[in-house]
């Protein structure tokens, strides 16, 4: 979603079309690069960046500074030399489609990340993309359990996780509007006031920097709470899934980590 959200201004989906077949055809005439699209077809590279942006969620600012790491299947990934160089490449073309410098090595992250997976269904061979008929809350709570997590329907059907997440989060299932939402949330101890926690939330937006924290008032006292909501009409790719949620989980900590004078219960701790 962030890429499609900074691209709007430069053309949206049809200037990311462009700029994914400009690099298609660019890494297909280099020999020393040409690989890392093996088997791979375009129409897939932009079917999903259309179909999954939104589970490719906003990054640390650090992230983007940092040397980006592959995230394909372990046997199909290339050497550091080759996925640095199909990077420049993608951030020049996008400097060629009038992109911003800085912004476009935000957009590049973004798009790689869809390609990478878009790379990994190209040799999987059992089902990584749920179909929407098939997502319910026993399904993502089995995944999540399958995957060295461990997690537990609670009484109102959402999916609450727990171990191998930086933070526990819920994550609940709409059917109706076809989306899965995570949640977090910590509660105020008994002498928090709801300014307090506000202040908190502030300085968790700031020190994050890739959820919205927010402070309500609860049938208990304050809560600092953040929320991410991801569709699914078009299906859940099941790595990018648990990239996303990883990454929320972690963000929600990032925010605890600034209550500095513990005004609120962190279940961590």
């Amino acid at each position: 979603m962030v890429a499609f959200v900074m691209m709007d201004k430069y053309g949206g989906f049809p200037t990311i079309k462009k700029v994914v077949e400009a690099l298609f055809e660019e890494v297909g005439e280099k020999r020393d690069l040409r690989h890392y699209f093996f088997n791979i077809k375009l129409e897939n590279l932009i079917r999903d960046q259309k179909l999954f942006h939104a589970y490719s969620m906003r990054k640390p600012d650090r992230f983007y500074r940092e040397q980006l790491m592959q995230t394909a299947n372990s046997d199909i990934q290339v050497s550091v030399s080759v996925f640095d160089e199909v990077l420049l490449c993608l951030i020049d073309i996008l400097r060629q489609h009038d992109v911003d410098k800085d912004e476009a090595v935000r957009i590049a992250v973004h798009l790689i990340e869809i390609m990478e997976e878009t790379r990994s269904q190209a040799g999987d061979t059992a089902v990584t993309v749920w179909k929407p008929v098939d997502i319910t809350n026993e399904l993502i709570n089995t995944f999540y359990n399958n995957n060295r997590t461990d997690s537990r329907i609670e009484k109102n059907g959402d999916v609450y996780a727990t171990r191998n997440f930086h933070y526990p989060f819920w994550t609940r299932v709409a059917l109706d509007k076809k989306q899965i939402t995570f949640i977090a949330q910590a509660f105020a101890r008994d002498s928090t006031k709801l300014e307090h926690v506000e202040m908190l939330a502030v300085k968790a937006n700031e020190r994050a920097g890739t959820l919205n924290f927010q402070a309500r008032e609860g049938p208990n006292g304050p809560v600092l709470f953040a929320r991410h909501v991801l569709p699914f009409e078009h299906g859940i790719p099941t790595r990018l899934l648990l990239r996303a949620a990883k990454q929320f989980s972690r963000g929600f900590e990032t925010g605890m980590n600034t209550d500095k004078d513990d005004l609120l219960k962190n279940v961590t701790k």
